[in-house]
């Protein structure tokens, strides 16, 4: 676990740039969640229950956000300081990257156990997240992920794949007048929009400053830095919000914001790593690996422009949850002398 070790890497370097280490350390504590992964380790999880209570948990989630979206300003369930809007319409969603997580854990136990229960509240919570959360990323990613969920555990024949291929093409584009009018619709008109004005778009903006930032110190990064610094004493690289930037908005940019191709370097190593506990010879799934966790690395890859699912403060306890499930399906397989 080289990440706890790149935060004080990361603080130093700011402190030689003014900021006091303390700060440093304290803007970074998000990346000390990772060391979790040890107190997840030391006592076996029944994974079984675990998913149970993802996907009950999720499920609570979404039909309480459905209540606060559908009597939005009557019933007060979640305390929202803004009323959020995109593409004219209201946007609504409580829950976080648990929103995104456990529709995948759904389909997981769907895919081991063929329960048709399973693909119901999946296609609930993905249609929540969707219609309330309007977050193209997370839809185009969930949608992605699905299909490589299935692809991968199910191991259609080429024949088979090629034909839903087609279909779902077939389908989108006698839809596609249909979808223009709904929200789907506002989403895509929206982002040609963003595409076509280029550097003036706000997110085409941070990638732009945080990507010359990187550039004075590519190998160990801008360092770790915290806002009261930006505040009270000096120059903050990081804090550019009176702009409108946020580093939370483009994606593992962050990574390498703080900790430069070191941090990059320490991704693709674990990365390759769960590749080597998850795939067997052939780019076969090992059968004791839960479809869940590969979804999770599956996603955040597919998303890892805009979305930061591996260590975000919000995001990194999964990383560690999903780490930890994975060491222990290998333990599982090595006491069971081997691959299955």
């Amino acid at each position: 676990m080289l990440l706890p070790l790149y935060v004080f890497i990361g603080a130093l370097n700011s402190s030689f740039q003014g900021q006091p280490i303390i700060l440093g350390l304290k803007g970074g504590k998000g990346y000390f969640l990772i060391l979790f992964y040890f107190a997840f380790i030391e006592k076996r999880i029944n994974t079984s229950k675990l998913y149970l209570f993802i996907i009950l948990a999720g499920l609570s989630l979404a039909v309480l956000n459905n209540m606060q979206y559908v009597f939005y300003g009557k019933l007060n369930i979640f305390h929202v300081s803004i009323a959020w809007e995109r593409a004219g319409q209201a946007r609504f969603l409580i829950g976080d990257f648990f929103t995104i997580f456990s529709p995948l854990v759904a389909l997981s136990e769907y895919l081991k156990k063929k329960k048709r229960i399973f693909l119901f509240v999946y296609a609930y919570l993905v249609i929540t997240v969707s219609i309330q959360g309007m977050t193209r990323t997370v839809i185009f990613g969930i949608l992605a992920t699905t299909l490589s969920m299935v692809l991968l555990f199910r191991r259609p024949n080429v024949f088979k794949a090629l034909l839903v291929s087609i279909s779902i093409l077939l389908v989108s584009l006698l839809a596609l007048p249909l979808i223009q009018s709904t929200f789907l619709g506002d989403l895509y008109n929206m982002t040609k929009d963003e595409i076509s004005a280029g550097q003036q778009n706000v997110r085409f903006g941070a990638y732009d400053y945080y990507y010359n930032e990187i550039k004075k110190s590519p190998i160990i990064g801008r360092g770790v830095w915290n806002d009261a610094f930006d505040i009270y004493m000096g120059d903050n690289p990081e804090n550019v919000k009176y702009r409108g930037w946020h580093l939370a908005d483009i994606g593992i940019t962050s990574l390498v914001f703080h900790f430069g191709l070191l941090g990059l370097a320490w991704l693709i190593w674990l990365l390759i790593k769960v590749y080597r506990f998850s795939f067997s010879t052939g780019f076969k799934i090992k059968s004791n690996i839960d479809p869940c966790l590969i979804g999770y690395f599956i996603f955040s890859l597919l998303t890892i422009i805009t979305l930061n699912s591996f260590v975000h403060h919000r995001t990194i306890i999964y990383l560690t949850l999903v780490l930890s499930l994975l060491s222990q399906a290998e333990q599982t397989m090595q006491n069971d002398g081997g691959q299955q």
